[in-house]
């Protein structure tokens, strides 16, 4: 099964990526299992955070290469998905 899991925790206010928290690095070192990162371009102007409703948008989804936990510490996990996430955004 697969779990989906956003490194935020919380919506943008401007659009642009927050902090990750440790959480998704934790659960990928635990149950070894390695960490896919999604971006998701188009949701902040389909629908920012002062939005009622979503505006019809086209929303584009990239899924990264798989970043495997082995020898890794949660500040190096939690990096290496930051850094794809970004380079997919750009």
């Amino acid at each position: 099964k697969n779990v989906v899991i956003f490194p935020e925790g919380a919506r943008t206010r401007d659009g642009n990526l927050l902090p990750f928290k440790k959480g998704f690095a934790i659960l990928s070192q635990v149950l070894k299992v390695p960490v896919v990162p999604t971006a998701i371009v188009g949701t902040y102007a389909s629908m920012s955070i002062r939005d009622r409703f979503p505006k019809p948008k086209k929303i584009k989804v990239i899924f990264g290469k798989p970043i495997h936990p082995e020898g890794k510490s949660l500040e190096e996990i939690v990096q290496e998905t930051r850094k794809s996430i970004e380079e997919m955004l750009t």
